[in-house]
């Protein structure tokens, strides 16, 4: 075959640029920032950085917590079950509500019971994604199901101390009677191969709008809680790791323990050395186990309100201090900086003062979005974006 001609080449040239550039504008119209809006109504917001317009579907799903009161109607039946349109602007499939969840004592088929239009009033049984579907999903029941007699998750604290039996087990899991509305959940890798029926001291490790996570009293800590143990390695000049129980060590930076004194480790510690610390912070290693971060027990970060103070649907005041990729960060006045998820957050400016709600409290940080009220106070207009 003959080779191109020169002509031939540039006009190859100038398709294969302006499929690129056709790429990169397809990207960028894709690639953008989300507004907050106070309200569970669609919105249609721009984007500052590349004038997309974007369309808010999600704003709901934090704020919905299990044993709430929804309505709707009733738009398809099957034998066992009903789906409902609850007018929620979101990525939520409709509600999904089970015979057995209405009538738990009794079997039948729930076109006995209604039939399409009919308007329902239920309360949210479960947040989750149900099988063969990509969306979430609200599991409903009736108002007087037997596990709303149980504690809601908005009663349960960060590191609160339970008493739990074992229920079923999954590969990898545990599931757990606390006496909350719904199954609390252990790593078997943190519990051990306990059998149904056993019991386990815990303390909890996470809480939010769905979900309560455990992790065995013994070994969990919270930030702030002040924990005694040895030093089994030292990394000069400026930290060492503290065997304190906890399954693996802990570091204590020396930044954390004598700020600005000029000294290395080696001044201040040896192998086999007892260390009274406080845990000033939890970060994951690549199995997402806890490794704790430690400071001096009069470190000045503990002046601020522990974690252990807060509650779930908590309205806080939060100022912004920076963002990236997936979060915005607020100062709440805690131990840690808050996390605003930034689909939630949307667009904000350094210094601006927002009306926040507490949605998820784990053992490494708060989680926040935009507090649904009538309030979001927008100052600091001329600050920068973050």
């Amino acid at each position: 075959m003959a080779p191109h001609s020169s002509k031939a080449r540039g006009s190859l040239s100038r398709i294969w640029c302006a499929a690129a550039l056709g790429c990169v504008g397809l990207w960028r119209s894709h690639v953008t920032t989300f507004s907050f809006t106070p309200s569970r109504r669609l919105r249609i917001a721009r984007d500052v950085s590349r004038a997309a317009l974007v369309v808010r579907e999600d704003a709901s799903l934090w704020s919905i917590h299990l044993g709430d009161e929804v309505s709707g109607s009733v738009t398809n039946l099957n034998e066992l079950s009903a789906d409902i349109d609850m007018g929620l602007d979101s990525k939520l499939l409709a509600g999904n509500l089970f015979i057995s969840n209405w009538m738990p004592s009794k079997d039948g088929n729930i076109g006995e019971v209604f039939k399409v239009g009919d308007e329902v009033t239920a309360r949210v049984r479960d947040i989750t994604k149900l099988k063969g579907y990509r969306r979430w999903c609200l599991v409903l029941a009736s108002a007087d199901h037997p596990a709303f007699a149980k504690k809601p998750f908005t009663d349960f604290k960060l590191g609160q101390a339970l008493t739990g039996t074992v229920l079923r087990k999954t590969r990898n899991m545990l599931f757990l009677d606390v006496g909350a509305v719904k199954d609390a959940g252990i790593g078997i890798n943190e519990a051990g191969n306990l059998a149904v029926g056993d019991k386990l001291e815990v303390r909890v490790s996470s809480v939010s709008n769905a979900r309560l996570v455990l992790l065995p009293a013994a070994t969990m800590k919270v930030v702030g809680d002040k924990v005694t143990g040895r030093v089994v390695a030292l990394h000069p000049p400026f930290s060492v790791d503290i065997d304190v129980g906890t399954g693996l060590p802990a570091t204590l930076h020396l930044s954390n323990w004598l700020p600005g004194d000029g000294k290395q480790v080696d001044d201040l510690f040896k192998v086999g050395d007892e260390v009274t610390a406080r845990v000033r912070g939890v970060k994951k290693d690549d199995r997402y186990r806890d490794i704790y971060e430690l400071a001096s027990a009069d470190h000045p970060v503990f002046e601020f309100t522990p974690l252990t103070d807060f509650e779930l649907r908590q309205q806080v005041t939060g100022k912004v201090l920076s963002g990236d990729e997936k979060y915005v960060y607020v100062d709440i006045d805690a131990v840690a900086v808050g996390a605003v998820p930034r689909e939630e957050a949307g667009v904000r400016r350094e210094g601006e003062a927002v009306e926040l709600e507490v949605v998820r409290m784990s053992n490494d940080g708060l989680t926040l979005v935009p507090f649904l009220g009538p309030s979001m106070d927008s100052s600091a207009q001329d600050s920068e974006d973050v």
